[in-house]
Formats: C-alpha cells, structure tokens, sequence
C-alpha cells in the first residue's frame, strides 16, 4: 500500500504511534529526525483531508440549502 492511498484511521494511527515512540524512554536521537518529518507529513496530509471533507460537507450544505430554497420558490409559485 503506497502512502497516497493509506486510509485516513491508518494514518492517524500512524502519527499516533510516532508521538508514542517520542514519548517512550527509549528515544534513539539519530532516529528522531526522520520519525519527526514522518510526523510532519502526517499531520499535514492528515490536515488537508480534514479541509478538504469540511469544504465538501459545505458545498453539499449550500446545494441542499439550495434546492430547498428552489423547491419552496416552485411550490410558491404553483399556489399562484
């Protein structure tokens, strides 16, 4: 599985596991770099599917807003 197509959980779970390692006594520094870059890309990619769902959820919102508003225009206008 490439990292493009890890599920979000699995990359969480990830970035969960890194944080352990930091805060485990057996930090091993000349691994700590790579672990912490690990970490940063995480949480960015991470970050971005988050954005990316609450944009989709605001569009989804603003269509179905839409569509209510445009169906109650039509009903209005068949009372006429």
């Amino acid at each position: 599985m490439s990292k493009d197509s890890k599920s979000f959980d699995q990359s969480l779970q990830d970035l969960e596991d890194i944080v352990e390692w930091f805060e485990s006594e057996d930090v091993d520094i000349d691994n700590a770099i790579s672990k912490f870059e690990e970490g940063l890309k995480l949480s960015g990619d991470l970050k971005k599917r988050l954005e990316d769902a609450e944009n989709k959820i605001e569009n989804l919102r603003q269509t179905f807003d839409k569509e209510v508003i445009d169906s109650g225009d039509e009903k209005s206008s068949d009372k006429e």
